[in-house]
């Protein structure tokens, strides 16, 4: 997945287990506006965040497809509403 912002792209999902589940998420937003929430990088400098396309939570819908997984180390990091998703 790429994100542009202005001449700056980024390109990363965690957990994306195969070219088919790159496939899913390159269909679920190519063409569309996506938000992307972040507030945090990691240790290598990538923002990590949640991408929302038509309002629907992305990442979620690759995890409900099995396309990705849930890291639970994270789980503290989500906000309530995103960890009962």
């Amino acid at each position: 997945m790429r994100v542009q912002f202005g001449s700056e792209s980024l390109s990363r999902f965690v957990g994306i287990r195969s070219q088919r589940s790159k496939q899913s998420l390159s269909a679920a937003v190519f063409g569309k506006q996506v938000s992307v929430e972040s507030s945090k990088r990691d240790r290598y400098g990538r923002d990590i965040g949640k991408i929302t396309v038509d309002g629907q939570d992305a990442n979620l819908g690759q995890i409900r497809q099995g396309m990705a997984w849930h890291y639970k180390a994270y789980e503290k990091e989500q906000s309530p509403a995103d960890r009962s998703a």
